[in-house]
C-alpha cells in the first residue's frame, strides 16, 4: 500500500490507485472534468494536473500512478496559473451563452477563469429524442459521455467524429440521436460536466 504526501498530508491508498485517487483521499478537490468517478481515467480535459516532486512538467493526476513516498502539491503559482489557462482554454470551446450550469462554471469560477480566448463555435443542437438534448456549444469533448455509453452501458450509440477542429461526439453516419441505437438510458447525462447533455424534464430518461 504506498504512502504518499499531498501538500503536506501523508496518505496511503491502494496497490493501483492513481494520484487523483490519493489526492481526494487526502481530502483535497482540485478540478478533474474528464474523470467520473464511475469510469476508467480518460486524461482528455489536462485539469487534474498536479506538481511531483523530482519530476519534470505538471502530470495529470488522473492517469498517474501512486508510488509509495511520491510528495505532490497540488497548488502553487505555476500550477495554479497553468490550471486556470487549461480552464481558460476549456472554455473558449464553449457558446459564451451556453447553458453551462456546470461543473465546468464552477472550476472556472474558483480559479479565476474567464475564458478570454472564448470564439462563438458554430456548433449544432441535437434536440430529437424526447429525453434530453445534446448541445455541442456546452461540449469540451470530454468523453466522458462516451466512456458511459460504450464501456458501461455496452451500448455504444455515441462517439467522437471527426478530428481537430471538427470533432464532436455524435452517432453512427452523424445522424440524430433518435435516428441511433440510444435507448435514453441517461447514463451520458449523468456524467455530462457542461450541461451538453441535458434532460428535458424530469423522469424522461430511462432507468
Amino acid at each position: 500500500m504506498p504512502t504518499l504526501t499531498i501538500d503536506g498530508r501523508e496518505v496511503s491508498v491502494p496497490e493501483g490507485a492513481t494520484v487523483l485517487e490519493a489526492v481526494r483521499a487526502a481530502g483535497i478537490d482540485i478540478p478533474h472534468l474528464c474523470k467520473d468517478d464511475d469510469q476508467a481515467p480518460i486524461g482528455a480535459c489536462r485539469t487534474c494536473l498536479v506538481l511531483v516532486e523530482g519530476q519534470r512538467g505538471l502530470p495529470a493526476s488522473c492517469y498517474l500512478p501512486a508510488a509509495d513516498g511520491m510528495r505532490v502539491s497540488t497548488h502553487g503559482d505555476a500550477l495554479d496559473r497553468v490550471r486556470a489557462t487549461v480552464l481558460d482554454l476549456t472554455l473558449a470551446m464553449l457558446d459564451p451563452g451556453g447553458r453551462g450550469a456546470s461543473l465546468l462554471a464552477t472550476e472556472a469560477a474558483r480559479f479565476g477563469a474567464s475564458g478570454p480566448f472564448a470564439p462563438a463555435p458554430n456548433a449544432a443542437f441535437d434536440d430529437s429524442t424526447p429525453a434530453f438534448t445534446l448541445n455541442h456549444a456546452d461540449c469540451i469533448l470530454c468523453q466522458r459521455c462516451v466512456e458511459g455509453c460504450q464501456d458501461v452501458q455496452h451500448i455504444g450509440a455515441i462517439a467522437v467524429l471527426g478530428g481537430g477542429e471538427a470533432a464532436r461526439i455524435g452517432t453512427f453516419l452523424d445522424r440524430p440521436l433518435l435516428q441511433s441505437i440510444c435507448t435514453s438510458c441517461g447514463t451520458c447525462v449523468s456524467v455530462c460536466p457542461t450541461g451538453a447533455l441535458y434532460p428535458r424534464v424530469a423522469g424522461s430518461l430511462a432507468t
